[in-house]
């Protein structure tokens, strides 16, 4: 028996007096429940806002260590070919 089916044999068991049918209708009536929304809906209504906002943050931040990660590599690549000069120059202090 699928969900769906036992969901609605339990259904169409449930019986409504005109009492129980009054009270829900009144308390609809009383409470306001149109410029009320569920925490669930604001998720739903802004979710794709949040996700674009952190693809945002990600892009950022890969993007700053990327740039990061070239600097410090030309800095020790550039470190190295000092290093390098400076040992030359001292095995051949003539020679540039």
């Amino acid at each position: 028996m699928t969900l769906r089916k036992a969901y609605s044999e339990m259904m169409d068991r449930i019986v409504v007096t005109g009492q129980m049918r009054e009270r829900i209708l009144n308390r609809v009536q009383s409470e306001n429940l149109e410029g009320q929304l569920s925490e669930k809906t604001c998720w739903q209504k802004y979710r794709k806002y949040f996700a674009a906002a952190a693809c945002l943050c990600l892009q950022q931040e890969l993007s700053h260590g990327i740039t990061q990660t070239a600097e410090i590599s030309q800095h020790s690549h550039l470190a190295a070919q000092q290093e390098k000069a400076a040992m030359l120059a001292a095995v051949h202090p003539g020679k540039k």
